[in-house]
């Protein structure tokens, strides 16, 4: 059975059980060290999986030379496409592509946390401006049916196309507020799985989310697949 071991965001194996047992008791690895088998895909501390026989001691030393792995739960790559591409293709496509590979990030988000909202946030972020956008149209026509042309609003009228233009901003802001909540929530949701089912220690800045989420994510998105399949994981 081939054990893993996980240590500063690096995943080091496959060991054999004596190879294991072997740095264990040299220091180079510890009891404590989160760890997990081909058998046993979730990480546990080390000494758990080799029972009670395991020291205990804790040696600060650097491990073996490691041979790195893929990581041992395997599949489940994220959305692979390099960030700058990403940009590229947004400014190509006028902003469509954002927009879409949004969605895509949020899917597969969905994959590793089920119970992630971000891509129905998504759809209302997207739906609210179109639907005020749509009631403020309906509202001015109306008007300027009712008055017979723009020339001849009354203040009444015009106070209606005013009160629509107020809605509709409201719209937008509150699509743009679901915006956020749909990407800080996949934000969390990359940070928890990264930090316990697969540990890489992820930490995902709050500003960087704000400003750029969908090209600050594949940054990252883009590492995960990397380190997936090399068993590296670059800064």
């Amino acid at each position: 059975m081939n054990y893993y071991v996980a240590r500063n965001g690096q995943t080091f194996g496959p060991y054999s059980e004596e190879l294991a047992r072997k740095y264990l008791a040299e220091g180079s690895i510890t009891a404590a060290d989160l760890a997990c088998t081909d058998a046993n895909p979730s990480w546990v501390p080390l000494g758990q999986l080799l029972g009670p026989s395991a020291p205990s001691g804790s040696v600060p030393m650097p491990p073996p030379p490691p041979v790195f792995a893929r990581s041992p739960l395997g599949g489940n790559t994220p959305p692979d496409l390099h960030w700058a591409l990403v940009l590229l293709i947004t400014f190509i496509t006028s902003g469509l592509f954002y927009t879409i590979w949004s969605f895509i990030q949020a899917n597969w988000i969905k994959t590793i946390d089920p119970a992630s909202k971000a891509i129905r946030d998504l759809v209302i972020a997207i739906l609210l401006p179109i639907v005020g956008a749509i009631g403020a149209m309906i509202a001015i026509g109306m008007a300027a049916v009712t008055s017979g042309g723009f020339d001849h609003l009354s203040w009444a009228e015009m106070g209606g196309i005013a009160t629509a233009g107020v809605a509709l901003c409201a719209f937008v802001l509150i699509g743009f507020v679901f915006h956020l909540k749909a990407f800080f929530g996949m934000r969390d949701s990359l940070e928890r799985h990264y930090n316990s089912t697969e540990p890489i220690q992820l930490r995902l800045s709050g500003v960087m989310t704000f400003f750029f989420n969908v090209l600050y994510f594949q940054y990252h998105m883009s590492r995960i697949s990397d380190w997936k399949r090399t068993g590296i994981l670059r800064p």
